[in-house]
């Protein structure tokens, strides 16, 4: 994978782990670097942002809100001058806030959609101007199988119905900022185990315990498994790269299989 985004500066939305171990955004972070690419972090949490940073040789970090536009802004600033410019947009913030449809607070659920979806188009509005001053770009937002697909046992709907924006958020961004030469993409994880699905397991699965649910969902899903962060991070390697450069507006599924099957 080395040198595949040689020349390359990223700038990585969410680069922390909340309470430790390896979440998208950090691997995704790890995964840049080790393909080339200079880097700038972004999280609101300090010592997830010192964790993921101690381990990228040559990174600089903004200790950010990614709710606040001026934030961004002066984070897009921030990666220009220490790097010389900015190709890549990594929007990796998202978290899932536990509530059926029928009991979600409305305050619950536009925090859900201010977090999973406002964030990424704050953070596209900050970067398309230095992506015009360097030609082009890409992005790389992560949303979710839950944006297509109705998970079976999860009692929430701030999240999914969040991600699936986020997704049409992708193609219209797209469509609209092609002849810029920027690209924007998607990466839709299925069942991925990371800390934070974790947790939220735990919280909306109707009592049942972390190891039943691993068990029971990965007999749904044909390659038999839960996915890893760096699955997901590897992906977005490619998304980022010159090797898809011709590759725009589209939902890549990571999902072991699971979206061809019902339920």
């Amino acid at each position: 994978m080395t040198g595949r985004l040689a020349g390359k500066v990223a700038l990585v939305l969410g680069a922390g782990t909340e309470g430790g171990g390896l979440g998208n955004g950090k691997a995704a972070a790890l995964a840049y670097s080790e393909a080339g690419a200079v880097l700038h972090l972004l999280d609101r949490d300090a010592r997830a942002l010192d964790e993921t940073a101690a381990e990228i040789p040559g990174c600089t970090t903004s200790l950010a809100d990614a709710t606040d536009p001026a934030a961004l802004r002066d984070a897009v600033a921030a990666c220009e001058a220490a790097h010389g410019g900015l190709d890549i947009l990594h929007n990796n913030i998202g978290v899932a806030i536990a509530g059926a449809a029928e009991s979600v607070s409305a305050e619950d659920f536009e925090r859900g959609f201010r977090l999973n979806v406002t964030t990424a188009l704050l953070a596209i509005q900050a970067a398309i101007p230095a992506f015009r001053r360097r030609g082009g770009g890409a992005i790389v937002n992560i949303a979710s199988l839950s944006g297509v697909r109705v998970m079976e046992g999860l009692s929430y709907v701030a999240y999914p119905v969040a991600k699936a924006a986020l997704s049409q958020l992708t193609r219209v961004v797209a469509a609209n900022h092609g002849p810029d030469n920027i690209r924007c993409n998607a990466i839709l994880p299925g069942f991925i185990q990371t800390p934070m699905v974790e947790r939220a397991v735990l919280r909306a699965a109707g009592g049942m315990s972390l190891d039943a649910y691993l068990a029971k969902r990965s007999a749904a899903i044909p390659l038999g498994r839960w996915g890893e962060a760096r699955d997901v991070a590897m992906a977005a390697v490619f998304l980022a790269s010159d090797e898809a450069r011709y590759v725009t507006g589209v939902e890549l599924l990571i999902d072991g299989g699971a979206s061809l099957l019902t339920g």
